[in-house]
Parts: C-alpha cells; sequence; structure tokens
C-alpha cells in the first residue's frame, strides 16, 4: 500500500510538470531520445516509474551491518509480514541482490540471517503467486532459488529430496517427505535436522552468540575448514584426505596464521585480517 501511494504522487507530480530528459538506466535501450520535447518527458517519465517500481523488493530484504566489536557481521533481516516472509519473486530479488552486495564486502565474515516478522522466520515458497506462475515461470524462479543457496554455500544443494537425506539419514527424509508433516523444533534437533531448539524470543540471541564466536576466528581458516568438510563428504576418505592437505596449503604462509601462532604465545585474542 506504501509504494502504491508512493507511486500514485510520483506519477501525479510527473504529470503536471515536464521533466527533462535524465540519463538512461537499465531500461534505456527500450526507449529511444528525439528532439521532441513530448518524447524526453515521456522517456524521463517512464524511467522514473520503473525505478520507482523496482524498490519495492530492497522493502522486503533489509541489511544491516553491525559495529565495533561486532563489525564484520551482517544481518539480512527479512520483513515481509503481511505473507509471513513466504518467498515471492520481489522478495527473491532482495534476498539475492542483498547476498551479491555481501559478496562484495570484503570486511564481512558472518552471515546472520533474521526475520524481523514476530513467530515467524520463513514460511516457504508463496504458493498464491506460484498458483498464478506457467510451468516456464515456475522452473525458472525454483532455478532462481536454488542458485540463491548456491551462492550462499556452494556445495549446499537446494531440494529436500537431495539435502535432506544427507542431514537426518535416507529413512527418516522418506518420511518427512512423502508423507509431509510438521514436525517441533525438538524432534528437529532430535533428528540432527537443526543444532539447537531455543525458547521463543531467545533464537536471535543465541544466533548472534554463534556468529560472535565465528566471527572471531580467522577468516581464512573458516572458508578452507568448510571447504574441507563440503567437499571431503563428497568424495572417499582417501581423496578427503587430500582435500584436507589441499586447504592447509593455502593457509600455510599467510599472516593470519602467524598471527595466531604469536597471540597463543603471548596469550592475547588473536587480530585476524584475512591475509
Amino acid at each position: 500500500m506504501q509504494a502504491s501511494r508512493i507511486l500514485r504522487k510520483s506519477l501525479s507530480h510527473y504529470s503536471l510538470k515536464k521533466q527533462k530528459a535524465i540519463q538512461p538506466f537499465s531500461v534505456s535501450s527500450i526507449f529511444h531520445e528525439t528532439e521532441n520535447e513530448i518524447q524526453k518527458w515521456t522517456y524521463s517519465y517512464q524511467t522514473r516509474r520503473t525505478l520507482i517500481l523496482e524498490r519495492s523488493s530492497s522493502q522486503l530484504i533489509k541489511l544491516h551491518r553491525l559495529a565495533d566489536a561486532d563489525s564484520g557481521i551482517v544481518e539480512v533481516n527479512l520483513d515481509r509480514p503481511e505473507r509471513k516472509n513466504a518467498i515471492g519473486k520481489d522478495f527473491l530479488r532482495g534476498f539475492q541482490e542483498s547476498l551479491e552486495e555481501i559478496s562484495k564486502d570484503s570486511s564481512a565474515n558472518v552471515i546472520l540471517i533474521r526475520s524481523l516478522v514476530p513467530k515467524v522466520f520463513c514460511a516457504g515458497a508463496d504458493l498464491k503467486e506460484r498458483r498464478e506462475q506457467t510451468p516456464a515461470e515456475n522452473e525458472s524462479f525454483v532455478n532462481s532459488l536454488r542458485s540463491s543457496f548456491t551462492f550462499l554455500e556452494e556445495k549446499m544443494r537446494a531440494g529436500a529430496t537431495q539435502r535432506l537425506p544427507r542431514l537426518i539419514g535416507k529413512a527418516q527424509a522418506k518420511e518427512l517427505i512423502l508423507t509431509g508433516k510438521r514436525i517441533s523444533g525438538t524432534t528437529a534437533m532430535s533428528i540432527g535436522l537443526v543444532n539447537y531448539c531455543i525458547p521463543a524470543g531467545e533464537v536471535y540471541k543465541k544466533a548472534l552468540e554463534i556468529a560472535r564466536e565465528i566471527n572471531e576466528k580467522g577468516p581464512l581458516a573458516i572458508r578452507m575448514a568448510k571447504k574441507a568438510i563440503d567437499e571431503g563428504l563428497e568424495v572417499n576418505m582417501a581423496s578427503s584426505e587430500a582435500t584436507v592437505k589441499h586447504c592447509y596449503a593455502q593457509l600455510l604462509y599467510t599472516r593470519d596464521r602467524l598471527e595466531g601462532l604469536a597471540a597463543f604465545a603471548e596469550k592475547r585474542k588473536p587480530k585476524y585480517k584475512g591475509e
């Protein structure tokens, strides 16, 4: 509703006063500048209107970079209360744009995905929106969703039929997938689906606690540890040992490794720089 009001106000503003043609943006190839003043105004109007409409995705996903001692932790806040953070096209676009922005930030060490909607994290796919999609649009959406998780973790697979058996075993995975039943947080923890079962209202506190612990460690070592675990699980034991040696070799001549050794000897906290 707020976006609609902004759009109506904007359209009424540009309908009252002609605007000088502005520099084209992503949609510039659709329009052509001419010497005709009316066509120039239309070009400006359409370009500005497109920019207004494209802002909606950023309102659904909000980035927040923590500071001071927590510098290096970036929150990706989900904020679509009217649909319980259900993943639709605009929501997914905002999520992807946030991940791309974080990937360009060399100071980001830990991503903490958080819901700003009380009592809800994410309701899953927006089924109302999916009903209106053609099979081709649906396939494109699912591929885009899968690529978002791949962006987060190269070896992470989107899709319950592949990821779930690897997490909780084939028998448990089949039962959950074939029955579609809901399970409690306690059950989820008992079968290894989640690491913790936290009382309501204390989830963010626990997540931040873990993020802080990771943020204190050397970012290069964290990256190599993840690589060794993820790639090692995909191959046999002999090949996994080769992966571990390769990852260790990447750290052997880094300044962070020397800083870790020096901090241990001097009985102080290390100051890692990712170098």
